[in-house]
């Protein structure tokens, strides 16, 4: 949804017009959870295209004991500083749960975006063999911990421009 008035509103329009298919979806389906998250851009390259298919990393997070969430805002925005100065493509997004799936263990789910494996790839050889890693230490360890990254085939469905334009 681009924004939560459209969340409602599809809700509201999906249990009024759905005539039964949910039903019909939960007797096929096994999905035990359902969870919202909400989603905060850190990072949106300009010259990439994230409008298709694409590459996705998601770790877990957790803010350390007494760090603010001002702390790691000010963190990410210091690391974002760097990744542009690398030239890394990728865009990076924080995904706070608000609802569903219970007790989460975690604080925050950050998601890295690619176009591509070879965009990876590049921050896989930029984060290693180009120090960024270090300095990802740096800013970013002492405010909080994630856990080792999932990395997942996106296909798009559909495309909103977050930025607005």
């Amino acid at each position: 949804w681009k924004d939560a008035n459209a969340f409602g509103a599809a809700w509201d329009s999906w249990n009024a017009t759905n005539n039964g298919l949910m039903r019909e979806f939960t007797e096929i389906s096994s999905c035990n959870e359902h969870s919202n998250l909400v989603s905060g851009a850190f990072r949106l390259p300009e010259d990439v295209d994230m409008s298709g298919n694409g590459v996705i990393m998601v770790s877990d997070c957790k803010q350390h004991e007494g760090a603010s969430d001002m702390a790691v805002g000010n963190a990410m925005e210091r690391w974002v500083g760097v990744l542009d100065e690398a030239g890394a493509k990728n865009a990076i997004y924080h995904w706070w749960p608000v609802f569903g799936g219970g007790d989460a263990d975690f604080d925050f789910k950050r998601v890295e975006v690619y176009e591509n494996y070879t965009d990876l790839g590049a921050m896989y050889e930029m984060m290693g063999n180009g120090n960024l890693y270090q300095r990802y230490q740096a800013l970013l360890g002492p405010v909080v911990s994630c856990d080792e990254s999932r990395v997942y085939n996106a296909t798009s469905r559909r495309f909103i421009n977050v930025r607005g334009e």
